[in-house]
């Protein structure tokens, strides 16, 4: 569980990660574009990071071989490979809000290069989970945890783009940015007030 200052921590770093995301927008080709379609991301082979320029691949992989969560990225070799369920890579081609927020958060998770991060976080702490140390696995849940906060602000950023009118509503940005309320909403609840002029709601 993360701490009150994790979550202070993750305000402030929400700025640079919107960033980023306004950055990967411009680097695909995407910045002009209203609403954007993540699954194009199938057709680049060489993504920016925060690394610099990586290969990348991107499988759609059908059934439950993605048994824990719809989407998984990972570094094999020197690229990185991008997993996302073929059922999510339907329902985003049909404009599911959801599936594709799915899809943009594993865009997230590759360009921040959180793989290189739990790699680098598991091998420091290695001895001290296998010998059953609580503190480690603390440690690796809170940093898992902060991931994937960075890669829905990533994701949230990456499909609203400009559209983050300070006077628009999480549902009007679903309906013109093609993302589901829910995911809208990080765009105002998990960023500080100052990139929207409105008060940071409590999550």
């Amino acid at each position: 569980m993360r701490t009150v200052e994790d979550r202070l921590l993750d305000r402030i770093e929400a700025v640079e990660t919107q960033n980023l995301a306004a950055r990967q927008r411009r680097e695909l080709g995407w910045s002009g574009s209203e609403r954007i379609d993540p699954l194009a991301i199938q057709s680049v082979q060489e993504l920016w990071t925060v690394r610099g320029r990586s290969a990348v691949r991107v499988y759609f992989p059908k059934g439950d071989t993605l048994r824990v969560r719809p989407g998984h990225t990972t570094l094999e070799g020197l690229g990185l490979v991008v997993r996302i369920n073929e059922l999510i890579r339907r329902k985003a081609l049909f404009g599911d809000g959801h599936a594709r927020f799915v899809v943009a958060k594993e865009i997230g998770h590759a360009t921040l290069r959180h793989p290189d991060m739990k790699a680098a976080l598991f091998e420091k702490h290695r001895k001290r989970v296998i010998a059953g140390s609580d503190e480690a696995r603390r440690t690796l849940i809170s940093a898992a945890c902060s991931m994937e906060f960075h890669a829905s602000v990533f994701a949230a950023k990456l499909l609203i783009g400009q559209n983050g009118d300070p006077n628009a509503c999480p549902e009007d940005l679903s309906i013109r940015c093609g993302i589901d309320a829910f995911s809208a909403q990080v765009f105002f609840s998990e960023v500080p007030a100052k990139l929207t002029d409105r008060p940071v709601r409590s999550g």
